[in-house]
């Protein structure tokens, strides 16, 4: 998320479909997966809010209410997928999600390469668990595949000499294995491709490059970038099935009139800028949801649960940067106050 409001990361601007263990792993025993019956399977709940979706519209998403997860224990791709992975925490804390909001029904998580080559079995059973977790809890996935935002602590980022080097070589295996075997599962909404890609060098071929992977590896997949301004949206446009642009600082004519332009529909898969301050902070919340209602954007604020990765948690959790606070859930399960506002428009 670009969170430096008109911070350092938009000034460095300015200079479904599915997940799983890849060919090279079916058949060795981490685990089978027949198309679209993986553990859950998709609810009747999630069915009716995926049958919903019209990605012809601009408003054909604005039923989606959503919310970035990050869980509690990380703050970095390592820490969260690697060997402190924790199931059964990762299940409780979006269980309390849906506890404080009824009509949630999405997730946008944050993958990692990173862990991915620490340990590849690992990474794609934990990722496994949580697909199953999301189900289970009737929430629709986004996956989060590539990282380009820089916080601190820093998460998984994919640098620009990864960006420039030989795609099949660099990249393939992790999105083969990735991908692959939940082909045809309906908990998967659609694949990001990348989080707030800057645009530099020759960063729009490699997102290129990786559409074309996952739609070679599934067809019927939906893909989408999260993207932080006009346009931005309007050169990743060719690689989203759905525009996903991170909608912060208002604009939101200009993106339904490009999302019309475009024939294409629109979510806002970040929103809801933080502040330390709660009063301050739920007022945003319902200036900014406010308007995504009344533009008819489905909506994923940033973020569900307080957490050591950056921006997600108060200082005595760490060091905290200009986003302030965007956590709506306290590290101790309690709700943040005043942020059962998002009731208000999860409706």
């Amino acid at each position: 998320m670009d969170r430096g409001g008109f911070c350092s990361r938009a000034k460095a601007f300015v200079a479904a479909s599915i997940f799983g263990v890849g060919a090279a792993l079916a058949g060795t025993g981490v685990f089978t997966v027949e198309t679209g019956a993986s553990a859950g399977g998709l609810s009747a709940a999630s069915k009716a809010v995926r049958d919903k979706v019209n990605l012809a519209v601009p408003n054909g998403c604005s039923h989606l209410y959503g919310f970035n997860y990050q869980p509690s224990w990380g703050s970095n791709g390592v820490s969260v997928w690697g060997a402190k992975f924790d199931s059964a925490k990762y299940r409780q804390e979006l269980g309390q999600g849906k506890k404080y909001f009824p009509k949630m029904n999405a997730v946008r998580i944050w993958l990692s390469l990173s862990a991915y080559r620490e340990n590849p079995t690992r990474f794609v059973q934990n990722v496994k668990q949580a697909v199953d977790s999301c189900g289970d809890l009737d929430l629709l996935v986004v996956p989060v595949v590539f990282n380009r935002w820089v916080g601190n602590p820093a998460w998984d980022v994919v640098t620009d000499q990864e960006v420039a080097a030989d795609f099949d070589a660099t990249f393939g295996a992790y999105l083969r294995d990735v991908v692959t075997p939940l082909r045809g599962d309906g908990r998967i909404l659609a694949w990001d491709l990348c989080n707030e890609p800057p645009l530099i060098g020759g960063e729009l071929a490699w997102l290129g490059n990786i559409h074309a992977k996952v739609k070679q590896i599934n067809p019927t997949a939906w893909t989408c970038i999260g993207t932080v301004t006009v346009d931005q949206t309007r050169q990743c446009a060719p690689f989203e099935d759905v525009l996903t642009p991170h909608l912060y600082f208002g604009g939101y004519p200009d993106y339904v009139q490009l999302a019309k332009d475009l024939g294409k529909s629109l979510i806002s898969s970040e929103c809801c800028w933080g502040s330390l301050d709660d009063a301050e902070r739920v007022q945003r919340v319902r200036d900014e949801l406010g308007a995504l209602k009344n533009y008819k954007i489905g909506f994923f604020p940033h973020a569900l649960y307080e957490s050591y990765v950056a921006d997600l948690h108060r200082p005595q959790y760490g060091f905290v940067d200009k986003p302030g606070y965007m956590a709506f859930i306290n590290m101790d399960g309690s709700l943040r106050a005043g942020h059962e506002v998002y009731n208000e428009f999860a409706r």
